[in-house]
Parts: structure tokens; sequence; C-alpha cells
């Protein structure tokens, strides 16, 4: 796990985004199909870095969880959260040894 979260940690240290601060290219194109096939609003965000994908999920209606094993990328995704003016659930963990025990409508 440390050395996954080293890392990690080492990409999400610049001051800009890493992967840039918009959503994948599939979610903002498929966001209505994905709203409208999702049989709730549960989402989960595995691997979420620094938590563009999340944010967008939560501003389109869902509860989002978002999972990563970096704490760097995790502040920085709770920092763009709330800029926001959205709610999601972050959680540092190793995905190696991460129990699912909830269910989600969408992964």
């Amino acid at each position: 796990m440390e050395a996954d979260r080293i890392k990690w940690n080492h990409r999400f240290a610049c001051d800009d985004s890493y992967l840039g601060a918009r959503p994948s290219p599939f979610l903002t194109q498929e966001i209505d199909r994905i709203l409208r096939l999702a049989p709730g609003k549960a989402a989960l965000d595995i691997a979420c870095g620094e938590g563009r994908n999340s944010v967008f999920l939560a501003q389109h209606g869902f509860q989002v969880t978002g999972l990563d094993i970096s704490d760097i990328g995790l502040a920085k995704a709770k920092d763009v959260a709330e800029k926001t003016g959205v709610q999601v659930d972050f959680y540092q963990t190793d995905l190696d040894e991460y129990t699912f025990e909830q269910k989600y409508d969408l992964m």
C-alpha cells in the first residue's frame, strides 16, 4: 500500500490537476443516458484521484462515494467538492484490500 500511496501522491502533488479539472469525456457525453438508466442515485468512484468525476456526478444528483489511496489526491478532491458546493464522501483506502459492503447503482 505504501508504495502505491507514494506513487500517486507524487503524481497528485502538482499545483494543477494531474488529469485536468474536467470529468472524463465519457461521463460528459453519456450523462443523460446514465441518468435514465441508473436504477438509483448511489454512485461509487473507484480510484477517484482528485475527484473530477465524483464532483461531476454529485452535480448531477448522485450520492457519491469516492475511494483512493492518495491522501494528496483526496485532499484536492475534497477542496474541489467544497468549492463546487457538492457533498461527496471521500475515503482513503487500499483498493487491493477494500471490501465492498454497500450496494451502488453506478460504479
